[in-house]
């Protein structure tokens, strides 16, 4: 009788996800503190927490039919995620769990998954076509994208840059700088700390709630979309608020609202405390109203 050579078996081991079975797979390994991590998985969820572990521990269930799970790499990086079966069209969602030294350096796609992220506090670029992106934390730097998914993001960060063509986008917390896009979705920010933000949309309702830094920097744009401006009482910077075809309302300061744009649009220029900070709001045909700070 013919024996089996034993790679051969043990490469059967190694891959115990590439059948079509729906038991759990798992993997795990020792990587360094700063790992760049790789990770996709085009249907279903992708978790990702950190952990004070200098590892990477790796969970999935695949169901029959939805691809098997790939992992591979070293200390300094490691890549996985479902490869999915190549036939099929249509397929099953997978659910992959990833736990991960907290200051791994996080890259995750997806097309319909929907992607959850916690407990990173270096970096995390992550991008879906229309899957939900929920992000919590302390991190230097986000980067999130979904083209018809919504952002919910909640962190103490450096840099956040989020962008989504149809879907809604929010990030409340604290960011030194932040750059919020849409094309149609909506877009908040809600946050203190901030020394420069941008806002920027086509159509959708940009709103703005937040407290100036000395210094500090904030543009929102837009074309037809609406504008809300929430502010402090004592507000300490210069306002520039235009509307070129449409309405400005202020319920925040004394300054009067003037016509511009030979009479088709309006105007507003105030300003409190040193005026230090700088806020620039202008759009095409949207309206645009200031209004005071509530529930902070």
């Amino acid at each position: 009788m013919r024996r089996m050579p034993i790679y051969i078996l043990l490469l059967g081991l190694t891959w115990p996800a590439a059948s079509n079975a729906q038991a759990p797979a798992h993997y795990g390994r020792a990587i360094a503190p700063d790992a760049a991590v790789r990770i996709f998985n085009l249907a279903g969820t992708v978790r990702v927490t950190g952990w004070d572990r200098d590892s990477i521990d790796v969970s999935a269930i695949v169901p029959k039919g939805g691809g098997r799970l790939m992992f591979g790499g070293g200390s300094m990086g490691v890549k996985l995620g479902i490869d999915p079966p190549g036939a099929e069209i249509n397929y099953p969602g997978s659910l992959l769990e990833v736990r991960v030294s907290r200051r791994a350096r996080v890259w995750i796609k997806t097309e319909s998954a929907e992607i959850l992220v916690a407990g990173l506090t270096s970096s995390a670029d992550v991008s879906s076509v229309s899957g939900r992106v929920v992000i919590t934390g302390d991190i230097e730097q986000l980067s999130a994208e979904s083209m018809d998914g919504g952002i919910d993001v909640q962190v103490n960060a450096g840099i956040v840059r989020l962008k989504s063509a149809g879907g809604a986008i929010a990030l409340r917390g604290t960011a030194t700088d932040a750059t919020l896009s849409t094309v149609s979705g909506a877009a908040t920010m809600v946050v203190t700390g901030a020394e420069r933000a941008r806002m920027e949309t086509v159509s959708g309702h940009l709103t703005f709630d937040a407290t100036f830094r000395p210094g500090g920097n904030y543009t929102l744009e837009s074309h037809s979309g609406d504008i809300s401006i929430r502010l402090p009482t004592d507000i300490n910077g210069a306002l520039q608020l235009t509307s070129l075809e449409g309405r400005v309302t202020n319920r925040l300061t004394k300054s009067r609202v003037e016509r511009t744009n030979q009479g088709r649009g309006e105007l507003l220029a105030t300003s409190g405390g040193k005026a230090t900070a700088e806020l620039v709001a202008r759009t095409f045909k949207g309206a645009i109203t200031l209004e005071v700070q509530t529930n902070r």
